[in-house]
């Protein structure tokens, strides 16, 4: 009977301090995470010092000189993997210089690139709505009115083999998710603003017109979700200043 209590002290002793273990390693790994993100930030107003104001486009596919990124053609692998050169060929890696800095620690798939840029700024893809022309004129922190609320870092979980191209959203209050957030942080998620700042945002995770929440729906094995709600106001709010997108259309 004592060995018996003894036993169960110590697989108790022991769970705690697995569980202990874990939340450290989590907590570690989000830090990490952070500081990639404010890493990129620095990187990207690095680009815009050295190019007249005008910040790099956040699309992944049309020109190498100019796109943070650069994964189409040469650099996309079996099953729309994404390999390493569109890393080391997209304008950002001179000011970023490791490839280790755009996969966050906490990422479990395969892609060896976690965060994209918000498509709002400069070159996004699509149509105005998410990101695209004219909203594309929109190409320097000038024309930001608010930039310590402005997301430019997000880390996106792309079912599609890679994360393809910037991070939009439809923003006409429509409800749907052009892209899907990752779900590495159960309940928030890590986002770096334009002012270089980096924070944690903890989701509602619930919305009044669907049976299912957030996390699962940005897990779905589609292109878009649709997921209407406080959360998907809050990211409304943040991708875009509404008084620069009514500029861009005077």
């Amino acid at each position: 009977m004592e060995l018996m209590v003894v036993i169960a002290i110590i697989g108790i002793l022991t769970a705690i301090v697995v569980v202990s273990l874990t939340r450290s390693q989590d907590a570690a790994q989000s830090a990490n995470c952070l500081a990639n993100q404010r890493h990129i930030v620095r990187a990207w107003m690095a680009y815009g010092a050295d190019n007249n104001g005008e910040f790099p486009g956040p699309d992944t596919n049309r020109n190498p000189d100019v796109d943070w990124m650069h994964s189409f053609g040469a650099n996309i692998g079996p099953g729309n993997s994404e390999l390493i050169g569109a890393i080391t060929d997209g304008s950002m890696y001179q000011y970023i210089g490791d490839a280790l800095l755009y996969r966050s620690p906490q990422d479990h798939t395969d892609h060896i690139r976690t965060y994209s840029i918000n498509a709002f700024l400069s070159s996004g893809e699509g149509s105005p709505d998410w990101g695209g022309p004219p909203v594309d004129l929109v190409s320097s922190i000038a024309r930001i009115r608010n930039p310590s609320q402005m997301i430019v870092v997000l880390p996106e979980n792309d079912h599609r083999g890679h994360n393809i191209n910037g991070w939009g959203m439809n923003i006409n209050g429509s409800g749907v998710w052009i892209d899907k957030l990752a779900t590495f942080n159960p309940g928030r998620i890590n986002l770096c603003y334009l002012d270089g700042h980096s924070a944690q945002h903890v989701w509602t995770g619930v919305s009044p017109y669907v049976n299912y929440d957030l996390e699962y729906a940005f897990n779905l094995p589609q292109t878009n979700v649709y997921f209407p709600g406080a959360d998907y106001e809050w990211i409304r709010q943040h991708i875009f200043d509404p008084f620069m997108f009514d500029e861009v259309y005077e």
